[in-house]
């Protein structure tokens, strides 16, 4: 009888150790023998399941896309039925939901995106999809106010999200954190006054 195989295993063992390094060491020092010390593998065995440093990190970049999009369905289904952009803002800008290891995964990806256009497109693509899906939450919420404006008020707490997210790394986040849920709850506000709501 054959045995049966572990390449779903080691492969999930092998992104998970390179997502390690990235947010240690950035996508240029995510070497295959630091990815391979990470995940207590000999280096060839991550060449023979994932390939080379380019095949990694595009294997990686699906990887941890897919991660974010099951992360966010599993975001959505948790809102309750009324009031599901107020609280989504809350939990977003909640230090309690803060990922230190995906923020500094996703600035690492960003900053490294500068130097290849292929990973610019996808995290460009992954960006906007982010701020599409708040645009869904808005409109289940204030379906009446037009779509244009919906989109500007997605985008601002997007930014503000990011922003936050990305101050988290420099340990400043308390104050920047407060002001911004703050900053996105005026702009609920704003689209909430566009549906001629009090």
């Amino acid at each position: 009888m054959a045995r049966p195989s572990k390449e779903k295993e080691r492969v999930e063992q092998i992104l998970v150790a390179y997502g390690e390094c990235v947010a240690r060491h950035g996508v240029g020092g995510a070497t295959l023998e630091r990815t391979a010390e990470a995940a207590g593998l000999a280096r060839p065995l991550i060449r023979h399941y994932v390939g080379n440093r380019e095949a990694l990190l595009q294997r990686f970049v699906t990887w941890f896309i897919e991660q974010s999009d099951a992360e966010l369905a599993e975001l959505e289904q948790q809102l309750p039925q009324q009031g599901k952009a107020r609280t989504l803002v809350a939990w977003l800008f909640d230090p309690a939901f803060a990922d230190a290891g995906t923020t500094r995964v996703g600035e690492a990806l960003m900053l490294a995106a500068a130097d290849d256009p292929e990973l610019a497109r996808t995290m460009g693509v992954w960006s906007a999809d982010f701020t599409a899906w708040l645009a869904t939450i808005l409109a289940a919420d204030v379906p009446a106010a037009d779509t244009p404006l919906r989109r500007c008020v997605a985008a601002g707490i997007a930014a503000l999200y990011f922003n936050v997210e990305s101050h988290t790394m420099i340990g400043a986040a308390e104050t920047v954190r407060a002001d911004s849920r703050r900053a996105a709850e005026l702009l609920l506000d704003a689209l909430d006054g566009a549906d001629g709501r009090p």
